[in-house]
């Protein structure tokens, strides 16, 4: 282990580094984990209010640990309906990678048996995606605000959490979302 720091990873960056991308190459759209680069998404519409009702009321997430090791590998599976929140975030560096900075965060997530996956963080952002498991890959579309294709990714389904996966350069990161 490197090291544990006080912090947590917006995963709208992450879902969204497509939407903010120009529309022809958007799927293409890398994902810096060591910038916030999250579009301004409830901005694009302010008279339409935001894309779901969830309140932001998820605690911070406390702990982050960076690794010198390999992610666990995506396995897929049956995402239960519920609320989620946020309770770690874990980077895996390899090939020398530096761990990114990392601001502390606070995620609502829900998800319901028709596929719709809902989110909200602590500074009031809120996303609406239609999802589909294919393999141990979630599929992901935003319908709100725009319908836009969002960045597809590997994942886990246990009964009480979900882990996402994101990746950039030798910088691998594990986002588990914890179900209440």
């Amino acid at each position: 282990m490197t090291g544990v720091r006080r912090a947590g990873i917006g995963l709208a960056g992450a879902l969204l580094s497509a939407c903010a991308a120009d529309p022809t190459t958007a799927s293409q759209a890398p994902y810096d984990a060591a910038v916030d680069t999250r579009p301004a998404y409830d901005a694009a519409s302010p008279e339409a209010g935001p894309c779901n009702a969830l309140t932001p009321d998820a605690p911070p997430v406390v702990d982050h640990v960076a690794w010198d090791a390999e992610a666990p590998v995506a396995q897929g599976g049956s995402i239960a309906p519920g609320r989620y929140f946020l309770t770690d975030v874990s980077v895996y560096l390899t090939n020398d990678a530096a761990a990114p900075p990392l601001p502390t965060r606070s995620e609502l997530h829900t998800f319901d048996s028709d596929g719709v996956w809902q989110f909200v963080d602590g500074d009031g952002h809120h996303l609406s995606l239609a999802t589909s498991v294919d393999g141990p890959t979630l599929r992901r579309v935003l319908f709100c605000p725009d319908n836009e294709k969002a960045k597809d990714g590997p994942f886990t389904a246990r009964p009480d959490r979900v882990l996402l996966f994101d990746a950039n350069g030798g910088v691998r990161t594990v986002f588990t979302l914890t179900r209440q």
